[in-house]
């Protein structure tokens, strides 16, 4: 479980941190003020495939040109973005994200070329230059670094090296990523289809069944009735992005899931059916970081949890984040004095 992020030189963050992670960790406050950028540090500092973290991060952005180079705090060349996590064990990672707007790996791009991929290229390296706080448990301290090249917003991981044990890390966006019959899969093979079956019900009440079925001996997730099939991918967008969250959740338990505003298309029922598989993955030790604008959402993470658990320290914190000139500063609030603080959230979401 994340227990810490430190963030320099990237997007808006000039520097800052957000410490006292728990196992559900809600992040509010107004636009600009930061929620999306630690999720991206938390993904490019956390993740066990940091190339193709930078990329997904990258293309989350699809419309900027040249994406990669924006992504540290400013428009120049040669310029570093460092992001550090730390986990309750005292393992730490400091990886550094150095931009190059010159293409020196002649190599990787000749491969660029035979993709038909566009320029303008980027490069950019990413490396850990800093031991973990303490060993790991065989003694060895691990190094990785590796070099990625970005054309156009498009990543390709070039070369990457490490013995580093890292729990899983994932954001979790609503059109994007894995295959949803992908998605499923995984929930299937560690014995949750009956819990991802009953989140889409509470929005989707005459549904029987959530089966892969073959169209064009190609598989595809389908949402099956007592008389039909239909292809997941024709329901509405509030459904999709349900399925989507309710199957990332579903995983097995020891990693991060990252949400950001996991309200947005859905209806009050779906809004209910999202809160009750985030508060459930939680119970299975599935650390959830989320960002939201929804007081309304948080009203149901709370009604969700029990008096004990509201009363555990180390259950939920919700996060007040603000950010000045550059500078990230959050304040934590507890789960049991959430609800005396209710106005003042209410100040960050209305």
């Amino acid at each position: 479980m994340l227990k810490r992020i430190k963030i320099e030189n990237l997007r808006g963050i000039r520097e800052g941190e957000i410490d006292g992670l728990t196992r559900l960790a809600v992040l509010v406050g107004p636009n600009g003020s930061g929620k999306s950028t630690v999720l991206e540090g938390m993904l490019i500092g956390a993740s066990q495939h940091p190339a193709t973290a930078v990329g997904a991060v990258t293309y989350r952005r699809e419309q900027t040109w040249n994406g990669a180079r924006w992504l540290h705090r400013g428009g120049d060349s040669q310029i570093e973005a460092r992001t550090e996590v730390q986990w309750l064990d005292e393992r730490r990672i400091v990886r550094r994200v150095r931009w190059n707007s010159v293409l020196s790996v002649s190599d990787a791009r000749n491969e660029l070329n035979k993709m038909g991929s566009p320029v303008p290229y980027s490069a950019f390296m990413i490396y850990r230059d800093e031991p973990p706080m303490t060993p790991l448990k065989d003694g060895s301290v691990a190094a990785a670094g590796l070099t990625a090249i970005a054309a156009d917003n498009k990543y390709y991981p070039y070369e990457f090296e490490t013995d580093l044990q890292i729990p899983s890390m994932r954001l979790v966006e609503p059109r994007a990523g894995q295959f949803l019959h992908d998605l499923f899969s995984r929930a299937v093979q560690g014995g949750r289809r009956e819990d991802v079956v009953q989140s889409a019900r509470m929005v989707v009440p005459d549904l029987e069944g959530i089966e892969i079925l073959t169209e064009e001996s190609e598989p595809r997730l389908f949402l099956t009735y007592k008389d039909r099939a239909v292809p997941a991918s024709l329901a509405g967008d509030g459904i999709q992005a349900l399925l989507r969250m309710a199957f990332e959740l579903a995983s097995p338990s020891g990693g991060t899931v990252l949400l950001e505003e996991p309200e947005v298309h859905m209806h009050p029922k779906a809004s209910f059916a999202c809160a009750k598989a985030i508060i459930a993955a939680v119970r299975r030790d599935v650390q959830v970081v989320l960002t939201t604008h929804s007081l309304e959402l948080i009203d149901l993470l709370l009604s969700e949890l029990t008096e004990d658990e509201r009363a555990d320290a180390g259950m939920m914190t919700l996060f007040r984040v603000q950010l000045r000139e550059g500078k990230l500063a959050s304040i934590p609030i507890g789960a049991r004095d959430a609800v005396q603080a209710r106005m003042a959230l209410a100040e960050d979401l209305r």
